[in-house]
């Protein structure tokens, strides 16, 4: 996988996720991804609708290499999609 913006390459999306890569993120209405955690904390930003951003003080001034997901196989769609499954709550017995 490699980072949309500079270009850091890891081995896996597995390694993406448990270093915290950010999977994609929007410049105006265009989305580009991934990112590594150093180029989040330099130029993105988390926006008021929730979706992560480019700041607007970079805005318009990077060439993006999207999506370069180095396990992907024939994927058509090039997101990750993480799931959490977690146990139902137990309930109490009176």
């Amino acid at each position: 996988m490699k980072c949309a913006i500079c270009l850091t390459e890891i081995e896996s999306t597995e390694q993406g996720i448990t270093e915290s890569w950010v999977p994609y993120f929007y410049e105006g209405q265009q989305e580009h991804g991934p990112a590594c955690p150093s180029c989040f904390e330099q130029f993105l930003v988390q926006g008021t609708d929730g979706e992560v951003e480019v700041k607007p003080e970079y805005q318009g001034k990077f060439t993006y290499s999207d999506g370069d997901y180095a396990d992907k196989d024939d994927m058509d769609d090039e997101r990750i999609l993480v799931g959490i499954f977690l146990p139902a709550p137990e309930e109490e017995t009176h």
